[in-house]
């Protein structure tokens, strides 16, 4: 279900061993289509044109030179449809067989870049070029289709791939149950990590071509972080984990967050919110009871709080006051029981939570501490 990371690519073969390599799958496909010589399939289902090796070293050295030359959209789609004549023709000796690491092997023969994530019947590859990852991504989707495997490009280009998840489309009865359906798990590059972004396609009618009917970005599952699928026999779920800036705090991108947990169903065609919870832990204690205490908040304050002294302690030091942003030392733990917090170049605090249960957090004391070497 999950795409190997775009950094984790093995080492490009040399061009004239990619070739062997492409001839050597060519040879096991003609193989395999069981009187010598197999049917080369493209992605429209044109059945005219062979597989024999000489013929598919052919087609291989075009997507190859299509790469060479920068043009990714048409790389890809040649790309893909050499992939998906392979597909097809091992699904002709082994119906059941893993696409995932079939897929993977063939592109690497290829010295192609892409990444992989798979379901079972439905696979999205983001194909991009080794030579230049960062200049684009071209996604396609490969999907079991009424006559075989069917492949098309879908939304998602420039994006890097996460994961994959379909409905409806494998076994009897299907499960997930559902109406047929494929969502697919994206990742933009913001300014403070990764965000994830969600993909999900239908199809008007069994065999047609995959529209997509829902698209969250991070407005919806919460900014930056991490989201994943977790299916089911009945229904399959998306869980996001994810921060947004914090008012008055100064965050960097592996400083402590006030994390959110976005929970969706895929019900219908797309996915419905059914959760969304802060993450417990002591900074997240801690950014309630600053935030409260500068907006006069002072109930909630206590909230967060082991005993009144907390609060007035915090009044002492006119932790009210507008004296810069907040910003925690260096390399602190959001879990950690004692957290130096500093306001300012000249103010800092010691400030030790109180654990009440796994999920809840007080603060028991704050006092002055030297400022920590940033």
């Amino acid at each position: 279900m999950t795409a190997r990371p775009r950094g984790a690519r093995r080492r490009r073969p040399p061009a004239a061993r990619r070739l062997a390599l492409a001839a050597a799958f060519a040879a096991a496909l003609a193989a395999t289509a069981g009187c010598g010589r197999g049917r080369f399939e493209p992605v429209r289902g044109d059945s005219t044109r062979t597989t024999s090796p000489d013929t598919f070293a052919v087609l291989a050295r075009d997507a190859l030179a299509r790469w060479e030359a920068g043009d990714g959209e048409s790389a890809a789609r040649a790309t893909a449809a050499l992939l998906l004549a392979d597909l097809r023709a091992r699904t002709r000796t082994e119906p059941g067989f893993a696409w995932r690491p079939r897929a993977e092997a063939f592109l690497d023969s290829l010295g192609v870049g892409a990444e992989v994530a798979a379901d079972p019947c439905a696979m999205i590859v983001n194909f991009f070029s080794r030579s230049a990852p960062d200049r684009g991504s071209w996604p396609w989707l490969f999907t079991c289709g009424a006559k075989g495997i069917d492949a098309q490009p879908v939304e998602g280009g420039g994006l890097r791939l996460v994961a994959v998840a379909g409905r409806g489309l494998h076994g009897e009865p299907p499960r997930p149950a559902g109406a047929r359906g494929v969502a697919a798990l994206y990742a933009r590059r913001g300014g403070a990590g990764l965000q994830p972004m969600l993909f999900a396609w239908a199809q008007k009618k069994n065999g047609g071509p995959w529209e997509v009917v829902q698209s969250l970005g991070p407005d919806s599952l919460g900014g930056t972080g991490t989201a994943e699928f977790a299916p089911g026999d009945t229904a399959v779920t998306l869980t996001a984990r994810t921060y947004r800036p914090t008012p008055r705090f100064e965050e960097c991108a592996t400083c402590p967050h006030v994390y959110r947990v976005h929970r969706f169903a895929w019900s219908g065609p797309g996915f419905v919110r059914v959760e969304e919870r802060t993450v417990p832990s002591p900074y997240a204690t801690f950014v309630r009871f600053a935030t409260a205490v500068a907006v006069g908040d002072d109930e909630f304050a206590l909230e967060q709080t082991t005993g009144r002294e907390v609060l007035e302690a915090a009044r002492r030091f006119q932790f009210g006051a507008n004296r810069g942003a907040w910003r925690v030392a260096p390399a602190t733990d959001e879990s950690a029981r004692f957290m130096v917090f500093m306001r300012g170049r000249q103010e800092a605090y010691r400030v030790t939570f109180e654990s009440l249960g796994p999920d809840e957090f007080r603060i028991a004391a704050i006092e002055p501490a030297p400022p920590p070497i940033e």
